[in-house]
């Protein structure tokens, strides 16, 4: 390494112009951390701090990145595992709370029995004004389609 005040100068130029390796660099780094600088060099103190202030920076982001992936992965698969617990439990609730079960009420009373629900819609679809036959014959097959 060179020490000597015009070394350093040497150096710093050598560093400018792409020549230095990354020891050379490193030492660059160190020297610059230092107050008591010749004048001479005074001059690239805030640009040396300034890319190890830099430099700490980008590898604190480096280490950080494998963590946050790591996390988004478990935090993705836990959400998964969730869902899938989760969702059996929603359909179970929702079929015990209301089963598929066809009535009509006639006068005021509640019938279930499917023939007797289909046979009284059909009568009522018959019913209709005959003015608008279409609408009839397409509510007649969506009716026997559902059934």
């Amino acid at each position: 390494m060179r020490k000597g005040k015009t070394d350093m100068e040497s150096l710093v130029e050598a560093y400018f112009d792409g020549l230095t390796g990354l020891e050379e660099e490193e030492f660059l780094r160190d020297y610059f951390r230092k107050d008591n600088l010749p004048e001479t060099l005074k001059a690239y103190q805030p640009i040396f701090r300034y890319l190890a202030a830099e430099r700490r920076e980008t590898r604190r982001r480096t280490h950080l990145r494998p963590l946050r992936r790591t996390a988004l992965a478990w935090s993705a698969a836990a959400a998964v595992l969730l869902l899938c617990l989760a969702l059996p439990f929603a359909f179970r609730t929702h079929e015990a709370a209301s089963p598929e079960v066809s009535y009509m009420y006639i006068s005021g009373e509640k019938y279930t029995n499917i023939d007797l629900v289909r046979s009284e819609a059909l009568k009522s679809l018959e019913h209709l004004a005959e003015s608008n036959e279409s609408a009839l014959s397409s509510q007649i097959e969506a009716l026997e389609a559902f059934f």
